[in-house]
């Protein structure tokens, strides 16, 4: 084998590629790529040509508002990226110039986000030195081989515990063989990088220098295999410089501009090969990566969360693996995400066909993304996908040979050209070194030149994440044991490894006799263990499961994970090779259906029944999360450790969840649709899960559940209420007029326009400043759009009372300019604030963000120049009462903590009452808390479709019912333009507290039948509603999604009768408390006689476009 990094005929400069990116960008500057600049000062060359041009871009949780995004430019980055150069040169004992004739390989071996391990591997690259990035999902002994075979003469390790405890690992290995381990050093984090290192706060005297040498055959950059080849361990891949600028070089022989696309890189590891892609593309097209913001521990990828960062961070491409692309289209919602994408790129496995050809159907972009360790990006990149999405064609700089293997089948063999540098040569081609893939493809039936992707010539296993199983070493591993004959593993496409055991002949049984397989599984047991400690997390064996009365046989033995292994059958003996070997794809195409019978019983998980909890008590259920999660990582955690941190990953979160999933439903009578998808990340210590699982059951835990989340929400009262600022009255009055001068927040949001089209109405309002955060479009567009939507006059903005201000409720003075902070401050009469995130999902800690808005805004009024701090109102919601149980009405006051504890939004309203409840009572500021009901379609019908009942109506010709009560339940919606003129009205109330709810509530069957019979659609109780809805969402690729499938989780938790996890004796629907309106009419006696909603529903639906 020979690596074309030691070549001598590939040190010559690369060719010049044609022009194709970043045509008629104003930012960006095509590098130049002949080979004329050394490859790691091509990034030197962008901060001086597209200072402007964002290369990262990432949702920014330290604004005001939960879709802000923030970039950072060249003229950023080149900056951190030579000052963390000099800081690893410093804390790795190495200095300048370093020798090409020996450059030392810097290895990272780290979990870190996408920003901060790119930024690290760019400087790495940037002091000259060789980078080679190690996944931590390798055994320590693979690491110890690695850093070994390549030289490795320092290693950047991260932070997290689980990596530390490898690095070490692999280092006692390496001193036991006799070697000397590397220097190591903790890798730097986002925070140590760019805090420090604003724009601009970087002298260029701190610049690294050139490296002083124009070299094209070194070693730029390590990859390593994932067990690509039959042999024992992970082999390095060298890419020279050369190589390296050919690779960046790619995306201009594509169809595609790629030059500010936001290209999404939130599920791509950046140890893995499309990482390089990342660092590569963003110089030289001007790429522009989005990812998660950057944190540590980092972000752990989930495909909800992942689909929610396409979405705020504006992506136009995404790269993406089977796995998660099959998640997504179980969700309509989801497909909709995708929909929106010009391109989504999948690679790493084979994908579903049947999951490829429904997201074909619905228009999502889908293409193959075929690469290689050795080869980089082996297939064109076009424009638009094809209707043959498994179909590809070769790139153009490729010099490709198809050798026929048989079967139909071609092995991709592939030449070396100008363009082009194999990182691997193992076979020659008419005299010419060539490298032979082992990747097997097959051709179109009709189209020629297009190809799809097999399988291997080797034995290697792709799964559907992209990992892939080497599977020669573990199935050598069991044989070694005298009671195993052969065994084959499998799983190709599919989550996770499995494996057929053929026993010798003295221990051969009828696998249907259950207790001659238990005996069996605990004959193996310690082979099996053995071959676990080898193996790498994705090619385990531990998939757990009950005992299945067939062929299959699972490891069942107490405290151990119960390994995924199928038995050989009598009527299906294993086929030998003439040396005896088993006969692979045979033995696989034999047990197909047993196969594929074992994937489909994944729903079945769990733990032996004699483990289950007896009374599922707090202690109890710790317990029984302890032996699972024990069981599934194979090591020992403290109950308080952060699992993800000690190494968990998405797989093992996934069967974490269905054990304990199934055991619930093995034994209690608890719904487990309740558990979300996101249990494991959303509760990640055994304590939190166990707390969870016990709530589930116990309402005796639930109260500790209730008194902890009280001590909560009353820890950020106290951090929010103390040293309120001191008001002081101006010595020297500002002369004003008579009118009010109000500060609303809020004001795109339908409420909130609707309120401010209100006060600009009134004749007592003299001016409004109406502060948004910025987003996207012009501010004053925003605000025209949401006046428009609500039948509102468009031309409000503008009125000479509105001055609309973009700010950010999160910095210090909200984020004004100075003069604008002192035109308000000598004036303001009025706050009223409404801007707050409606995301039932969250917990209390992620509005801790509002929760300190608000805080910053009490301070605001504190700080005004006039005779009398002004009056604050602020509008909340119904869901900080939700858990009272009163038979009567809920009255207008201060409530318990526990009122609130169910949804970390209604907690965060409550915590935001008391916080202005205790601001009020310390200092002169005068506050009214409007507590809101549900508000429904303003004067022209408009209600957000994406709320429940809209939802619900809106998905009635799809579903073809709509639901009713068993019980007579009513519904007090409030219309939005009533709504809004009340809190307009209600800034001057002398009470506390207001609430606001439709005094005058009807039946939902009388609303929910005259909706029906102008649908022309029949009513059925609530619970088969819900089903019809499911076997809708089972059929949706056959019909046109109902928009009720996106709030399909809440409709299944909830009941119209009550609540299922808190019932209220309430009549109100959904188990909702009913609002005292008793003060509210008092201040405002026409609420008393607001109009009712049955005659709404026309108005409703003729905005919704339904007949």
């Amino acid at each position: 084998m020979i690596t074309t990094a030691n070549d001598p005929r590939y040190s010559i400069p690369p060719p010049t590629p044609p022009c194709t990116q970043g045509i008629g960008s104003r930012t960006f500057k095509p590098p130049t790529l002949d080979g004329s600049i050394p490859f790691p000062e091509l990034y030197d060359w962008q901060y001086h040509h597209s200072p402007d041009h964002p290369v990262f871009v990432f949702d920014d949780p330290s604004t005001s508002g939960p879709d802000d995004i923030r970039d950072y430019r060249w003229k950023t980055v080149v900056p951190v990226i030579h000052r963390t150069g000099r800081r690893i040169l410093s804390l790795l004992n190495l200095t300048l110039p370093l020798n090409p004739e020996r450059l030392p390989v810097i290895a990272v071996l780290a979990a870190a986000d996408t920003f901060t391990y790119l930024t690290v591997n760019l400087s790495v690259l940037r002091i000259g030195a060789t980078l080679f990035p190690i996944s931590p999902r390798n055994s320590a002994p693979a690491i110890a081989h690695l850093l070994q075979t390549t030289g490795v003469t320092a290693i950047l390790v991260g932070g997290e515990p689980s990596l530390n405890r490898l690095a070490s690992a692999a280092f006692n290995i390496i001193r036991n063989s006799g070697g000397v381990p590397p220097t190591a050093a903790q890798m730097p984090t986002f925070g140590d990088m760019f805090l420090a290192c604003s724009d601009g706060a970087i002298d260029t005297e701190e610049f690294l220098p050139p490296l002083g040498w124009r070299r094209h055959d070194v070693a730029g950059l390590i990859v390593h295999s994932s067990g690509s080849t039959s042999t024992s361990w992970p082999k390095p891949v060298y890419w020279s410089y050369r190589a390296l600028t050919l690779m960046a070089a790619f995306p201009y022989y594509s169809e595609q501009d790629f030059c500010g696309l936001r290209c999404s890189f939130h599920c791509v590891p950046m140890f893995h090969g499309l990482g390089t892609i990342a660092a590569l593309w963003s110089m030289s097209c001007g790429m522009v990566i989005t990812s998660f913001r950057p944190q540590t521990p980092a972000i752990l990828p989930i495909p909800s969360s992942i689909l929610e960062g396409f979405s705020k961070t504006g992506s136009d491409v995404a790269f993406a693996i089977p796995a998660l692309i099959e998640a997504w289209s179980e969700s309509p919602r989801s497909v909709q995400g995708l929909k929106r994408l010009k391109a989504l790129y999948y690679g790493g496995g084979p994908l579903n066909k049947s999951v490829g050809d429904y997201l074909s159907a619905e228009k999502v972009q889908l293409m193959c993304l075929y690469a290689s360790s050795e080869l980089s990006v082996v297939s064109a990149l076009p424009k638009r996908a094809h209707p043959d999405w498994e179909y590809f064609t070769l790139a153009p700089y490729i010099d490709a040979h198809l050798v026929p293997h048989g079967s139909g089948t071609y092995e991709l063999i592939v030449t070396p050209n100008p363009g082009h540098l194999p990182a691997v040569l193992n076979t020659c081609v008419a005299g010419v070194h060539s490298y032979a893939s082992d990747d097997l493809l097959v051709p179109h039936p009709t189209l020629e030149g297009y190809w799809k992707f097999y399988g291997r010539a080797d034995d290697q296993i792709i799964h559907s994440t992209g990992e892939k199983t080497n599977p020669s070493p573990l199935e050598a591993i069991l044989t070694k044991d005298p009671r195993i004959r052969a065994a084959v593993m499998f799983g190709q496409g599919k989550f996770n490894a499995g494996v057929i055991i053929d026993p010798v002949p003295e221990f051969k049984f009828d696998s249907y006799d259950k207790q001659k397989l238990a005996e069996f599984r605990n004959l193996i047991w310690d082979s099996v263990n053995r071959a676990n400690e080898y193996a790498p997390q994705h090619s385990r064996l531990f998939k757990e499961a009950r005992s299945h009365p067939s062929c299959f046989s699972w490891i069942h033995t107490d405290q151990k994970p119960h390994q995924m292994i199928l038995v050989s059958k009598e009527d299906k003996p294993f086929a030998h090779s003439a040396k005896g070997s088993p006969r692979r794809k045979v033995i696989i195409a034999d047990y197909e259906a047993e196969i594929e019978e074992l994937y489909e019983t994944v729903e079945d998980v769990s733990v032996n029944g004699s483990d289950y909890p007896t009374t599922w008590s707090l202690e109890e259920s710790i317990a029984y999360v302890r032996t699972v999660v024990h069981g599934v990582m194979m090591t020992t955690l403290g109950d308080d450790d952060d699992i993800f941190v000690h190494g968990c990953d998405s797989l093992q979160a996934t069967w974490i969840r269905k054990i304990i999933s199934n055991g619930l439903r093995s034994c209690t009578r608890v719904n487990t649709r309740n558990i979300p998808s996101v249990f494991v990340y959303d509760n990640p210590t055994v304590n939190a899960m166990g707390e969870f699982v016990a709530n589930l059951v116990s309402p005796m835990e639930m109260a500790k559940t209730v008194r902890s989340e009280v001590e909560k929400m009353f820890a950020l009262v106290e951090k929010y209420s103390s040293d309120f600022p001191k008001y002081t009255p101006p010595a020297v009055l500002n002369k004003r007029g008579g009118g009010d001068v109000i500060l609303i927040t809020g004001t795109t949001g339908s409420i909130g326009a609707s309120t401010l089209a209100e006060l600009l109405d009134s004749q007592k309002v003299e001016k409004v400043y109406a502060l948004n955060r910025r987003k996207g479009l012009p501010l004053a567009i925003r605000q025209e759009l949401a006046f428009t939507s609500q039948g509102l006059a468009g031309d409000l903005v503008l009125s000479e009372k509105l001055v609309m201000l973009e700010g950010d409720l999160g910095r210090p003075c909200l984020g004004l300019e100075v003069s604008t902070q002192r035109e308000i401050r000598d004036s303001l009469t009025h706050i009223i604030h409404i801007a707050w995130r409606v995301d039932f999902n969250l917990t209390l800690l992620s509005f801790e963000t509002y929760i300190a808005d608000l805080r910053r805004l009490i301070d605001f009024s504190l700080s005004c120049r006039t005779p009398e701090p002004p009056r604050f109102l602020f509008v909340s919601s119904i869901a900080a009462v939700f858990r009272l149980k009163n038979p009567s009405p809920i009255l207008e006051r201060a409530v318990p903590a526990a009122a609130a504890v169910g949804s970390g939004y209604g907690e965060s309203k409550w915590v935001a009452e008391a916080l202005l409840i205790e601001a009020a009572a310390r200092t002169p500021l005068r506050v009214v808390i409007v507590r809101s009901g549900q508000l429904s379609g303003g004067l022209n019908g408009y209600w957000n479709s994406s709320e429940w009942f809209p939802s619900m109506i809106q998905s009635a010709p799809s579903v073809k019912c709509l639901p009713v009560t068993s019980w007579e339940r009513t519904v007090s919606f409030v219309p939005l333009d009533v709504a809004a003129k009340a809190i307009a009205d209600m800034r001057d109330s002398p009470t506390q507290i207001l609430h606001l709810a439709h005094p005058s509530p009807v039946p939902w069957n009388s609303v929910i039948q005259q909706t029906a019979d102008i649908l022309s659609v029949q009513l059925v109780h609530y619970r088969d509603w819900v089903s019809r809805l499911e076997r809708v969402n089972d059929n949706v690729d056959r019909n046109e999604p109902p928009v009720a499938l996106r709030l399909l989780d809440f409709f299944q938790k909830s009941n119209l009768d009550g609540s299922l996890e808190s019932p209220c004796v309430s009549s109100e629907i959904m188990g909702l408390p009913r609002l005292s309106m008793t003060r509210s009419i008092e201040y405002l006696p026409r609420l008393g006689e607001m109009r009712g909603i049955v005659g709404e529903v026309g108005k409703w639906l003729k905005y919704w476009n339904m007949p």
